[in-house]
Formats: structure tokens, sequence, C-alpha cells
């Protein structure tokens, strides 16, 4: 493995990392639909100057009340296992543990739980998407540490860029446990379309108004709501295939 990279193969390299069960970290293929990159530049053009100055305000306020620094970076896999920086507003102390996909609630800042609540910390991954990290709808990007864990078909998830919401998030957001959400990603990957994106990014809007599933991070496999399709690799590749037209 390479260190440098977070131990995830690199999508380029005639070797591949795998599994706990043995499969291979890197999907063989990509699924998209045409236009989907179109969708993000054209939402980031109409929100960046709004986007921009909400962070300014929120930037003050952690400097004010927490100090620097401001922004907080975590490596995180995204299309095909390639390690990226996402970037987010710090919202916990300089002391919380900086490899924890579980929040821990006594490390939360006061301003934290404001930009949580409404989701503001997550602004700055625009700067993500800008850069073809991630795209405005997708799978939520996991550390590596449990990438390297992935089963067999979990690892249809990195064949779609990460991105800011997906539709777990649309569903039961936090409250989900980890195999709930991950069938719902599998589920986006095997049907994303341009009219799929734009309902699940109307959806999120509501959602973070609302407050919905913001607290939560089950660990027990029961929690939170099914989804109604099981999705196998070969239906992913069939309706990509007839998506794509």
């Amino acid at each position: 493995m390479n260190p440098s990279n977070g131990g995830i193969a690199n999508p380029g390299a005639e070797r591949s990392d795998h599994t706990s069960d043995g499969g291979t970290l890197v999907p063989s293929n990509r699924l998209s639909y045409r236009g989907k990159r179109a969708v993000d530049w054209t939402v980031l053009a109409l929100v960046a100057i709004p986007a921009l100055l909400v962070v300014a305000v929120a930037a003050l306020a952690i400097l004010c009340e927490d100090g620097r620094p401001v922004l907080f970076r975590q490596v995180r896999i995204g299309l095909r296992g390639r390690p990226f920086a996402l970037l987010k507003l710090r919202t916990m102390t300089t002391s919380a543990a900086p490899d924890s996909e579980i929040p821990d609630a006594a490390c939360i800042t006061r301003v934290g739980r404001v930009l949580r609540r409404l989701s503001v910390d997550e602004l700055p991954q625009l700067l993500n998407v800008a850069k073809g990290e991630m795209s405005l709808v997708g799978p939520r990007p996991h550390l590596p540490d449990r990438a390297r864990r992935y089963r067999s078909r979990e690892t249809m998830r990195l064949a779609a860029l990460p991105g800011l919401t997906g539709l777990a998030q649309t569903i039961g957001r936090n409250r989900l446990d980890w195999d709930t959400r991950t069938e719902h990603d599998l589920v986006y990957v095997a049907t994303q379309s341009l009219r799929l994106d734009l309902a699940i990014l109307l959806r999120s809007c509501w959602v973070v108004l609302s407050g919905k599933g913001l607290y939560g991070h089950p660990r027990d496999a029961n929690a939170g709501p099914r989804p109604r399709t099981t999705v196998t690799v070969r239906e992913s590749r069939t309706r990509s295939s007839g998506s794509a037209n």
C-alpha cells in the first residue's frame, strides 16, 4: 500500500487493494449520466457568491469563539478509490479526534452546533465540487479506514463521484445505520439521472431547514428505513447503459 494515499488503491495503478471479503476496492466502470458535471457548474455559478458570504460570516464566528484553524481538512475516498482532502468549517474543538465519522457531542463548539444545524459547515465542499473531486449529489465519501473494510457490493459506491448530499441524506440522514445508507447509495449509483439529482437537491433544502435526521448516528443494523430496491452490480450496469442515452 502507498502510505501517501491512505492505503487506498490508485485507479491508475496496475495493482489494487482489496476489501475485507476479498473484493477489489476499485470498481471497473464509472456510472453517471451525461451533463452531470454541467449541472454542478450551473448550481455553483448560482450559489457561489451567497455561499462565500455565509462562509465568511461563519469563519469570523469560529475565530471569535475558538480561534484558528477555521477550516477542517480530512482525507476521504472518492471516485474509484482516489483519496482527496475534504473541506469543512471546523465545528469541534482542536482536541477532538480527527479521524472519527461519528462526532463527539461534547467536543462540538457553540458556533459549531449552529453551523451543523444549518449544514453551513459543509459549504467549503463546494470547492471540492469545483475541483472535480466531488459532485453536488452522490454517495457521501468515507474515511480510508472504512473504505478498506468495504465488502464487494459496497465498492460500487466508488463508481460515482461522492456528493455534497445524496439519496440517503434525504431519506434518513444521520439516523440511518451504515448498511442502510449503503443500500440507498447503491440505488442512487444505479439509477442516477438529471431528474433524480434535481429532486435530491430540492429535498435536501427541506431536510436542512427542518433539521430532520440531524441527530442519530445509530450503530445497530436495524435502525432507519430500508430502501425498497436492492441493486446488484449487473443491474447497475444495465441501468447505467440505458440512462446514458
